[in-house]
């Protein structure tokens, strides 16, 4: 189960709790994954799922560009980042931001984008964990109104309005094509796009985790499959459960994962990140970030919260709102389906 799913089926007691004893029989460490992974399968606390793969938002940059204009180095917080990305931002005069007679509405090449929908709201929901921010409060209700997450949306708006790095109103596909074609320095996507960089004809690129575009650490959007167990009759045969148990166990050893990440996937834990094997694998190159991921689950109304978020990202990008005000409006709009899915799930 994916981590935008596990929440609701948990809350439903759909799914059966591994306890430590039973961890403990089929030989699962719970210690070998990484932290923020392992946290996404628990419920109330007790657990129900063990990772078997993740994904993550990442930077890919363009390695020919940075030199071509004096970048030295991958931009490791705001202030870098911002200034290179203002470096490699030109119109089609050849000017660059805060230069004279500089234009923001013509520009040749970009540094970096800020996209929508759903990239952008990803985007926004790693630079709000990075300012120390949550989309819900310790009880689930939607929170992303807080002075964290409004700093974290006003500075993506700013990217375009007040720091010129970004063209405004910037479709994903416009963006992914737009570095392809070599135009574009930083691009946040997701690893699944690394397939169609690599075969994109002349780019020289490199990967690396997001830079702390927040304020107090470093963050990134993670996503996590959980391998998992129906509840079963009262009788159901215990050889079938160990079994399946044994699967689970086989499933999300170093060496298993290690092979499930030649698919594109990202190792789930650290033994496997360190591994000789994944040294070669272009994603290695964002070892030191794997645990930064922040993966937005373990409650059950995770597609509410997180669809209101996206639309007030949204709303403040396309300067139809100001960010306060486009959050405030949608975390009203999203416990209002969070008090509507408590009463359907009968939940606290």
């Amino acid at each position: 189960m994916t981590e935008d799913v596990i929440g609701n089926f948990m809350a439903r007691k759909a799914l059966t709790e591994l306890t430590p004893a039973a961890l403990r029989a089929a030989k699962v460490n719970s210690g070998a994954f990484f932290k923020n992974l392992w946290a996404g399968a628990q419920y109330q606390g007790k657990l129900f799922g063990v990772p078997q793969s993740s994904s993550a938002m990442v930077m890919f940059y363009n390695e020919g560009l940075m030199q071509k204009m004096g970048v030295a180095g991958v931009p490791k917080n705001r202030a870098q980042f911002l200034a290179a990305a203002q470096k490699r931002t030109t119109d089609t005069a050849g000017k660059h931001p805060g230069e004279s007679g500089f234009n923001p509405n013509n520009l040749q090449t970009y540094g970096a984008g800020m996209v929508l929908p759903w990239s952008g709201g990803t985007l926004a929901y790693g630079v709000l964990r990075s300012n120390g921010g949550d989309l819900v409060n310790k009880n689930f209700d939607a929170a992303f109104n807080s002075p964290e997450a409004v700093e974290a949306v006003q500075f993506l708006v700013d990217l375009s309005g007040k720091y010129h790095v970004s063209p405004p109103r910037l479709a994903e596909e416009s963006d992914v094509n737009t570095f392809k074609a070599g135009n574009n320095c930083f691009n946040f996507q997701g690893v699944w796009q690394l397939t169609g960089y690599k075969a994109a004809p002349g780019l020289n690129f490199g990967i690396a985790p997001l830079p702390r575009l927040g304020t107090k650490q470093d963050a990134s959007w993670g996503a996590a499959v959980h391998l998992v167990l129906p509840v079963q009759r009262a009788n159901y045969d215990r050889n079938k459960r160990n079994a399946a148990l044994e699967f689970v166990r086989w499933m999300t050893l170093p060496e298993q994962n290690l092979y499930w990440t030649t698919s594109g996937a990202l190792p789930t834990q650290q033994a496997v990140a360190n591994d000789k094997g994944y040294a070669t694998n272009p994603m290695a190159q964002i070892n030191e970030g794997l645990e930064n991921l922040f993966v937005p689950t373990g409650f059950p109304w995770v597609a509410q919260v997180r669809g209101a978020w996206d639309s007030a990202v949204e709303a403040a990008l396309l300067g139809k709102k100001s960010p306060k005000q486009a959050l405030d409006d949608a975390v009203s709009e999203a416990n209002k389906q969070v008090a509507q899915a408590r009463q359907n799930l009968g939940a606290k």
